[in-house]
């Protein structure tokens, strides 16, 4: 990790209010920090560092899932993350819904693959390319993660009045739900 700010490589996470923040030797507090994680998909693309992103939406009846995040990106997402190497994105997509909310559903369907769009994260890109799966909650215990303060299903009028992270606003409003 090196610090977003200065570069430096002595970099500690702290917690404020709740969140994640990543403090260096030169005492900048980021919510965001450079990451030399050679895990997760990136690409150099013109506009700049891109990192691939897979999601699901889960729905139960009319409600959504979301979780309110407690690291930057500082509010409510689907379950979602970075891709990684050796993955494809339906595997991706079934990690991080079973990482983030102790879910294992199998189902996933595919509802679009989305172009690198603006979306900044906390490990230093400021685009992502998506892909995005839905999926029918049938069974199964929510458990959060170290990534959540909350995690619940929300009906619609109730979304509109969250934070909402760039990409879930985007989806939801693309597929009719805000």
């Amino acid at each position: 990790m090196k610090c977003f700010t200065c570069g430096s490589t002595n970099v500690t996470r702290t917690e404020k209010d709740g969140n994640e923040y990543y403090l260096c030797d030169n005492n900048h507090l980021n919510e965001r920090v450079i990451m030399d994680n050679h895990r997760i998909v990136s690409k150099l693309l013109t506009h700049g560092l891109t990192h691939v992103s897979t999601g699901v939406l889960v729905t139960k009846g009319d409600k959504v899932l979301l979780i309110n995040r407690r690291k930057y990106p500082f509010a409510y997402t689907i379950p979602a993350g970075h891709l990684e190497q050796d993955e494809t994105p339906i595997e991706g997509a079934r990690r991080e819904l079973r990482e983030e909310t102790g879910l294992d559903l199998r189902e996933l369907t595919l509802v679009k693959d989305y172009e690198a769009f603006y979306d900044p994260c906390k490990g230093g890109a400021d685009y992502h390319e998506w892909h995005l799966y839905k999926a029918e909650y049938s069974e199964g215990e929510l458990k959060g993660d170290s990534e959540s303060k909350k995690i619940a299903f929300f009906k619609p009028e109730s979304i509109k009045e969250l934070k909402l992270t760039i990409p879930t606003e985007r989806f939801l409003k693309e597929i009719g739900i805000i």
